[in-house]
């Protein structure tokens, strides 16, 4: 009995959860994971391609929207806009070349958006309070786009990790949000 009631309850939480997303789509009009693909191209380049279906929004109290992809990554900077990217775990060889180039990018502009600031890295952050949370005063007052760019790659040992962007964010008179 005990376990059909701890079963009851989680689903419920997942479906009180699921509810109070909001599926923003792109491509398509229901929820899905980003397509992600790799190759190798003839001069030996790992060439990745992304598309986005669509995002997921959150309402945050007063202070604003969270932007979600399924199976996104956090913001971990308090005060940053709370919107997710994706990571692409890569294996180089030895004495590999390693760097990123985009070479296409398409992207839907949405105007008049409230992004809430991140609360931080949720492992090394207590209960969460949006309501103590501020904006980092350099993103949301200067009229420059953030991230500066959309794809970064870090260089491991055996390999680099490469963190895509979709969005990109201007906060100005009309809060501009390009999603690439």
């Amino acid at each position: 009995m005990l376990r059909k009631t701890a079963l009851f309850i989680s689903t419920l939480l997942l479906a009180c959860h699921a509810y109070a997303l909001d599926w923003v789509a792109i491509n398509s009009n229901h929820p899905a994971e980003p397509i992600i693909s790799t190759s190798i191209n003839q001069n030996g380049n790992i060439l990745t391609h992304v598309s986005i279906p669509g995002y997921h929004t959150k309402t945050i109290n007063h202070n604003g929207i969270s932007l979600m992809l399924t199976g996104g990554v956090n913001e971990t900077e308090a005060g940053n806009p709370e919107m997710q990217h994706l990571t692409i775990s890569l294996q180089i060889a030895d004495r590999g070349n390693t760097r990123a180039i985009l070479t296409d990018a398409q992207y839907y502009e949405y105007t008049d958006i409230n992004i809430a600031p991140s609360k931080g890295d949720p492992q090394f952050s207590d209960k969460p309070d949006y309501d103590k949370t501020r904006y980092n005063d350099q993103i949301y007052k200067n009229n420059h786009f953030y991230p500066a760019q959309l794809i970064e790659l870090t260089n491991h040992i055996s390999g680099a990790t490469s963190a895509g962007k979709p969005y990109r964010f201007i906060h100005s008179a009309t809060t501009r949000l390009p999603k690439y």
